[in-house]
């Protein structure tokens, strides 16, 4: 058992925290919020995030930084629009600890994945984790069974991870594949808002099933170029993320493509969403990308006109159909 420290308590890092501790792991969780420090510390209840769900008992919140002197695992939940903010305060971590990046976005400054930024920030490649695959927050706190990859440069880091994650509702994998692993955490994000502005706009099913099928040759292709393996984009982590995030209802980023395909303002969307949908911040960041490295994702530009009110949802239907016929894989 270990001594492990989650930072960050939405969603995502409160699941994360109650998983680790009903693996009888000492977990102590930081936020920078009283009030979700306290409302865990004396109801078990996160008062802002999965409210309906109790937090396992064992569960020590905090905002001490202190307590990453203290750990062997830091756990990073925060959102990838906090990357630089997260680097400073991951500094306050043991030399030895290992950095598991539970982010699914990109830095926006840089570009570059979670863990490209902590290495570029100095961090030990080896120490450095990415964990991921679908996983919603709620599934894990009702306790459903899940597949998830934990990948690092480093062998015995991945399977010190996947150890100290695997349970009987939790299977985990290992890969060195870590930039894989991380854009298909990051770009499905993506698609899935496309996902669900088709079935705002009453495309049906047929139609989401040939968004996300295209979707996924954007994600690989972009990938690739950026040096992934391809079968990782075919794995947990890159089809299997992008089916549970562009089909479900609890998909925030399907979430925010349903009701702009129903004709709500973005701004009005993310007010009320109630927590980060990062594919609004990651759509811009992965044109950027692809520009970088010439491939073309004619899905995701028609996302980042419609998030930019550059053009309506149903106008960009047409530009995807009427394309010149091509080779399926080509």
């Amino acid at each position: 058992m270990a001594n492990i420290a989650v930072l960050g308590l939405g969603s995502w890092g409160s699941a994360l925290a109650h998983h680790l501790a009903r693996n009888n792991h000492t977990v102590f969780a930081w936020d920078r919020d009283p009030s979700i420090v306290a409302g865990i510390n004396t109801t078990r209840k996160n008062p802002r995030y999965v409210s309906q769900w109790e937090i396992d008992s064992r569960v020590l919140a905090t905002n001490d930084l202190n307590i990453l002197r203290e750990v062997s695992m830091v756990v990073l939940a925060l959102p990838a629009v906090a990357m630089e903010h997260s680097a400073l305060l991951l500094k306050n971590a043991k030399s030895d600890a290992l950095i598991v990046s539970g982010v699914k976005g990109l830095e926006a400054k840089t570009i570059h994945t979670p863990l490209q930024y902590l290495i570029e920030q100095g961090f030990e490649r080896d120490r450095l984790v990415t964990f991921s695959g679908p996983s919603f927050a709620r599934d894990l706190l009702e306790g459903h069974p899940v597949g998830i990859v934990s990948a690092s440069t480093s062998e015995a880091a991945a399977e010190e991870t996947a150890k100290c994650f695997y349970s009987p509702t939790m299977r985990v994998y290992t890969s060195n594949d870590t930039i894989g692993v991380e854009l298909g955490g990051a770009l499905k994000n993506v698609i899935a808002i496309a996902a669900g502005l088709s079935d705002g706009l009453g495309f049906g099913e047929s139609s989401r099933s040939g968004i996300i099928t295209r979707g996924l040759v954007e994600m690989t292709k972009l990938a690739k170029a950026c040096g992934a393996q391809q079968e990782t984009l075919s794995g947990l982590t890159g089809l299997g993320d992008l089916i549970m995030t562009a089909t479900s209802r609890n998909s925030r980023n399907w979430t925010v493509g349903f009701r702009l395909g129903g004709g709500e303002k973005l701004s009005t969307i993310l007010a009320t969403l109630g927590s980060v949908a990062e594919g609004v911040t990651t759509t811009p960041l992965m044109g950027a990308l692809a520009k970088r490295y010439g491939v073309t994702c004619m899905i995701r530009d028609g996302v980042e006109e419609i998030l930019a009110e550059k053009i309506a949802a149903h106008e960009i239907v047409g530009r995807l159909i009427n394309r010149p016929i091509k080779r399926e894989f080509s």
